[in-house]
């Protein structure tokens, strides 16, 4: 399954962060082999929260992979080479181009993504900006798109805006799923139930990642997987973490299933 997670309001909503709990539910509650990538290799922000170092690696570069897939010079299960394993069955893959936004970028990203048959789902963090047109290639590209918002009036407002642009960019387009996922969630704003109905979705299909300052910690420390690793590890800190991981990858199987 390829997964978009994206948000309304860019840098504000801890869209990153939302993608590697995401990736790191899929990888540890369900056991699957998962790549996390993202959208503007310009930006380090995804590298530096697990201190993946930031090189200008040609080998490894969207360019030269793309090139070597269709000449037949690698294979499927090749590309785990091609990716930094972060965690157990989650592997990042992100390179460096200055250049996000022209169309040879965004040919070789479509062709990539859809050849990355060495993975049983790949989770993007939309991290370009909301004006771009990597905006609707990737929405095409994934069967599933998660709108990440905050338990704030505004951001929810945002949240339904964008989803109907969303429709209004996948029109006619059948088998798309999108989901809410509602990032650093505290029960002290509102209930559960509430915070979906305001979303206007069932209870039964909002993600939440709780809020947590360990996560904070981790992330400052360029070392966030410990923290999705430590609620495996029934770390008392982040055991509402854990839930919030078994629901969503619940979640996502189920669809996955339909």
């Amino acid at each position: 399954m390829k997964i978009c997670i994206v948000s309304p309001l860019h840098g504000q909503a801890g869209c990153s962060t939302a993608s590697i709990f995401i990736s790191a539910a899929l990888s540890l509650a369900l056991d699957k082999r998962t790549c996390l990538t993202h959208t503007d290799f310009s930006s380090a922000y995804i590298k530096n929260c697990f201190a993946v170092p930031v090189v200008r690696d040609v080998t490894t570069s969207l360019t030269q992979v793309t090139k070597l897939i269709k000449t037949g010079s690698i294979k499927a299960d090749d590309m785990l080479s091609y990716t930094v394993n972060i965690m157990p069955e989650l592997y990042l893959y992100s390179s460096f181009h200055p250049n996000t936004e022209n169309k040879l970028f965004m040919a070789d990203y479509e062709f990539l993504i859809d050849h990355m048959t060495a993975f049983e789902h790949i989770v993007i963090d939309y991290d370009s900006s909301l004006t771009s047109e990597m905006l609707e290639k990737c929405l095409n590209l994934c069967d599933l798109i998660i709108v990440v918002v905050n338990q704030s009036n505004y951001h929810i407002e945002k949240g339904l805006e964008l989803t109907e642009r969303i429709k209004d960019i996948l029109d006619g387009t059948e088998g798309k799923r999108i989901l809410y996922l509602v990032n650093e969630y505290s029960s002290v704003i509102s209930t559960y139930k509430a915070a979906a109905a305001r979303l206007k979705v069932k209870p039964r299909e909002l993600i939440t990642l709780s809020y947590s300052p360990y996560i904070i910690k981790c992330s400052n420390s360029n070392s966030i997987e410990d923290c999705f690793v430590s609620a495996f590890d029934n770390d008392i800190r982040v055991a509402s973490i854990k839930q919030d991981m078994v629901r969503a990858a619940r979640i996502i199987s189920e669809i996955g299933k339909g």
